[in-house]
C-alpha cells in the first residue's frame, strides 16, 4: 500500500496538456473573427461620427457668424470643437461687466469689418489682427462634445490643402463664417491598419465624402465648381 501510493503521480499528462492547448486554439479561432468584425463596426461608426461633426461645424460657424476649428489630437485620438471667441468679450464675461461702446478694440474691429466677405479666406486672412483680439476656446455642449474613439481605431493622418501632413500632436480643420470648410483629408485606421477609411471633406457644401478605403486624395483648389481632389489623378470627391 505504501508503494502504491509513492508511485501516484500529481500533475498534468501530455495528452491533457495537450488537449488544453486545443482547446484554447478553438475559443481563439471562434472568437477572433467576433473581434474583428467589432472593430470594423467600431471604425465605420467612428468615421460617420468625425464626418457628422465636421458637417455640425460647418453650420455652427455660419450660425455663430465665428470662425471654427476641428482640433484632432493624434496622440491621444481625441477631437473637438473649438470657436474663435473676442478676447475682450470673454474678459468681460469672467468679470461680469458690460462690453464698452468706446472701447479702443471698435477701430481694430473696424479693420476686420471692412474685409470683404468674398475674399475672407481660411489660410490665414486678417490673421495677424485676429490673433491680438481672439483667442481659441473648446467648447462643450449637449450636442458637441470631446469625443475619444473607441478602443482599436487610430487616426492615421490628416492633411489641409497647401500644409503639410499632420500625424502626430494636434491637427486643425478651419471653418469660415461665410460658409466654408478647408479642403482636408483625414484618414482613420484600424491599429493594425488593416482596415482604413478615408474622410474628404467638400468646401462649399460642408459634406464629407467618406470611402472605406485607403484613398491617396490629390487636393486641388477649387476651379469653379465644387470639385475639391482628385484620387490617383482620376476620381474627383
Amino acid at each position: 500500500m505504501t508503494g502504491q501510493s509513492t508511485n501516484t503521480r500529481a500533475g498534468f499528462t501530455l495528452i491533457e496538456l495537450m488537449l488544453v492547448v486545443l482547446l484554447m486554439g478553438m475559443i481563439m479561432a471562434n472568437a477572433y473573427p467576433q473581434y474583428q468584425v467589432v472593430s470594423h463596426a467600431n471604425l465605420r461608426e467612428s468615421s460617420r461620427k468625425v464626418a457628422g461633426t465636421i458637417r455640425y461645424l460647418y453650420a455652427r460657424a455660419i450660425l455663430d457668424k465665428k470662425e471654427w476649428r476641428l482640433a484632432i489630437d493624434f496622440e491621444n485620438n481625441k477631437y473637438w470643437g473649438e470657436r474663435l471667441e473676442d478676447k475682450v468679450d470673454l474678459e468681460l464675461e469672467d468679470e461680469g461687466e458690460e462690453k464698452d461702446e468706446n472701447s479702443p478694440f471698435n477701430a481694430e474691429w473696424a479693420k476686420l469689418e471692412d474685409i470683404n466677405e468674398s475674399e475672407y479666406s481660411l489660410d490665414g486672412s486678417a490673421r495677424e489682427v485676429e490673433e491680438e483680439l481672439k483667442e481659441w476656446t473648446k467648447v462643450s455642449t449637449a450636442v458637441l462634445k470631446e469625443a475619444r474613439l473607441p478602443k482599436g481605431v487610430q487616426f492615421k493622418d490628416m492633411r489641409a490643402l497647401g500644409k503639410d501632413q499632420v500625424t502626430e500632436q494636434i491637427g486643425y480643420i478651419y471653418f469660415s463664417p461665410y460658409g466654408g470648410v478647408e479642403r482636408a483629408v483625414i484618414h482613420l485606421a484600424h491599429e493594425n491598419h488593416k482596415w482604413v477609411y478615408t474622410l474628404v471633406t467638400k468646401p462649399l457644401s460642408g459634406r464629407v465624402a467618406v470611402f472605406d478605403e485607403d484613398k491617396d486624395i490629390e487636393l486641388v483648389p477649387i476651379l469653379g465648381q465644387m470639385e475639391i481632389g482628385r484620387a490617383s489623378g482620376r476620381e474627383r470627391v
